[in-house]
């Protein structure tokens, strides 16, 4: 009755670990593309505003 009890905790325990890890990597996921895409788009914006520049400066 007692092992099936600690079994049985160790279980859930893990199951508990699982779950939070998942959310974990999950969140660590929304982080990284959203960081990815503030990257990108600031690119671009920097690349946009250097073609506004040099087409002010060829007009």
């Amino acid at each position: 009755m007692f092992d099936y009890h600690h079994q049985n905790s160790l279980i859930c325990k893990m199951e508990f670990f699982y779950k939070n890890y998942s959310i974990f990597r999950f969140c660590l996921l929304i982080k990284l593309t959203v960081c990815r895409a503030l990257i990108i788009i600031k690119k671009r914006k920097d690349q946009f505003i250097d073609e506004i520049l040099v087409i002010k400066m060829l007009g």
